[in-house]
């Protein structure tokens, strides 16, 4: 099922990235190919993508789970402040 996810993910992409219009407006805007698209799209999320961060009722349970696997697996406690 990941699969099925990672490749819908995939082709949305690529479907934003495609230009599908005709030369004379894709040369008019500086006939960018699909790489200097990508590029691009990469630059825009690294600048403007805001994380959101976790509640303390998430950062809790994650807390459990690692504990409870670390447990599980004999190692010793990881950073708390996780």
């Amino acid at each position: 099922m990941l699969e099925n996810y990672k490749a819908a993910v995939s082709a949305s992409i690529c479907l934003q990235l495609i230009d599908r219009r005709n030369r004379d407006n894709w040369e008019k805007d500086g006939a960018t190919d699909l790489h200097r698209r990508a590029l691009d799209e990469a630059k825009r999320i690294l600048e403007d993508h805001q994380v959101e961060h976790l509640s303390d009722e998430v950062k809790a349970e994650l807390r459990a789970i690692v504990e409870e696997t670390e447990g599980h697996l004999g190692v010793t406690k990881s950073n708390p402040e996780f």
